[in-house]
């Protein structure tokens, strides 16, 4: 069977810097963190654009302290502005 193409997410960014009242790019779901690397490289063209960032995720990659900390400081350092977090029963887990 054939792959499924995945868009090419950036082309959207760069769209959006033709409408002038975009001011923000929110990376949420699914889970944004599913497009591991390519969610930085996302966050940094975002970035370049000038428009703020935030992701909004249920923290599923952050398995211990060192871990999150780590995936925090690598997206923080492409730019993200904002970190949102889905909580609730079923993400207590």
């Amino acid at each position: 069977s054939e792959a499924i193409p995945i868009p090419n997410l950036h082309k959207y960014i760069e769209q959006a810097t033709e409408v002038p009242s975009i001011k923000v790019v929110v990376f949420t779901g699914g889970e944004c963190f599913l497009l591991g690397n390519d969610l930085d490289d996302l966050v940094g063209r975002a970035t370049k654009n000038n428009f703020g960032t935030r992701f909004v995720s249920n923290g599923y990659w952050a398995v211990n302290p060192v871990v999150a900390a780590r995936r925090m400081e690598r997206i923080a350092s492409r730019g993200l502005k904002e970190a949102n977090f889905s909580t609730g029963d079923m993400h207590s887990k």
